[in-house]
This record gives C-alpha cells, structure tokens and sequence, in this order.
C-alpha cells in the first residue's frame, strides 16, 4: 500500500522532472502523462488554432484533454484558439512532453539547486531521491531532527531553523534557488516561506497545503504551485 505522503512526494519529483509545469500525473504505469502548463506569449502555437499543434508535430501522439480560461473550462477543439494565461492540460508520453511545452510556452532550464523546507518523511524523501544529481538543502526547526536527518543523508545540506527566517534564507543565497518547497505539516508556515523565498528571489517556489481553502486562495497569488494530497492522489 502506498502512502499519501509516498504520493506527494512522487507528485513533487515529477513537478521538479519537468519545469515549467503546473501538474503532473501518471497513467498506464508511468507510460502516459497528463501535464498541465500556463501558455505565454511567445509560444509557438499561442494566438494559433490547436489543430496547428498537430501540424507541427506530426510524429507526436498528443491530445490536449482540456483549457482553463480565467477559471472557466473549455471544451477544445481542432479550431479552439490559444491565448496567453491560458492553463492547457494534455495527454502524451513522458519522451514528448518537453517538445509540447515548448509549442506553449519557452522551456525552462532544468533545475539545479533546491531548497526543502521541513525535514518531516516528504522533505527527507525528496531530499533522499534527488541529492545525487541536484544541489540540495534542507531546512529544519527541530535540533535532534537535524542530526538524525543529517546522518541519514549524504550530500544535502542540513540546516537547522526556521524556513520563514529571512536572514537565513538570505545566507543560504535562496535568490540562486531554482525551487523552493515548503513541505512542513503547517499550511500556514509553508505558505508564509514560500511566500518569502519567492519575494526574495527564488526562481520557483512550492507549498504543501492540506486546506482546500487554501489551495485556491494561493493558485493565484505569489506561489508558484500549491500542492495538496488530494492532488496528488488523482491517477
């Protein structure tokens, strides 16, 4: 059986595995994905009819599965025209999702430097799967936590304190972080540090929040993605 929190963090890392997008789930195994990613301008296919993606790529089996328009659901079609903000879901194999988020948007660097904030199961297991090809670091509150995480890990960084402090987050250089995660069990820290790592400087910033509520009262605020649970359960 796995665990919630096996599934947020397995949603965490396919997030971190694909830059630039706002979703990412599993299907048929890890064979297809559905991805969800804010055009802009400067997307190929913005300002252009979805068949066009088709034409573009034609050796690419996609199929765009829905668009939100300032909240509102769309049902798209072959004639369906892209415009900038739009949240575009689509369905295709791990190997082609790079190509189909350029058509949308302008890819992104992959990420290099990391921050976690909470060294609870989520942070150590993110920490734990990634510290061999990322930079990482993680930041916890609790001394005697530190120590044993400390030992538990190999090449992350260990810090002890608190995620919302901005000097520290300040001497950890959190303006060079590509991904900032919050993932303590406290919506409101999580939401506050990330809210803060993000005003200085973090490239992309992420919260664990169990509150629905919460959930969509950030979605449209300063922090890049708002994870919850049952999100992560879907698929």
């Amino acid at each position: 059986r796995i665990s919630p929190e096996q599934l947020v963090t397995e949603h965490i890392l396919r997030l971190i595995a694909n830059p630039g997008a706002l979703q990412v789930q599993d299907f048929a195994n890890g064979r297809v994905r559905l991805v969800a990613v804010k055009a802009y301008y400067g997307g190929p296919l913005v300002g252009h009819e979805l068949r066009t993606l088709y034409e573009h790529m034609p050796d690419v089996d996609t199929r765009v599965a829905a668009i939100y328009r300032q909240d509102r659901a769309l049902q798209p079609g072959g004639n369906t025209v892209i415009e900038a903000d739009d949240e575009v879901f689509f369905i295709a194999a791990p190997k082609h999702i790079r190509a189909v988020m350029s058509e949308l948007r302008r890819l992104e660097k992959p990420y290099k430097r990391l921050i976690f904030a909470g060294g609870g199961n989520i942070g150590t297991r993110l920490a734990t799967a990634l510290e061999q090809k990322f930079r990482v670091k993680l930041i916890e509150r609790d001394l005697d936590r530190c120590k044993q995480i400390s030992e538990a890990l190999e090449k992350t960084i260990v810090l002890q304190g608190d995620a919302a402090d901005e000097e520290l987050l300040m001497e950890e250089n959190v303006e060079n972080t590509d991904v900032f995660c919050a993932v303590t069990n406290d919506d409101e820290a999580n939401i506050l540090s990330a809210m803060l790592a993000k005003r200085l400087g973090a490239r992309k910033v992420m919260a664990l929040i169990n509150r629905p509520a919460y959930v969509d009262l950030v979605q449209s605020g300063p922090i890049d993605v708002a994870i919850s649970p049952q999100q992560a359960t879907i698929g």
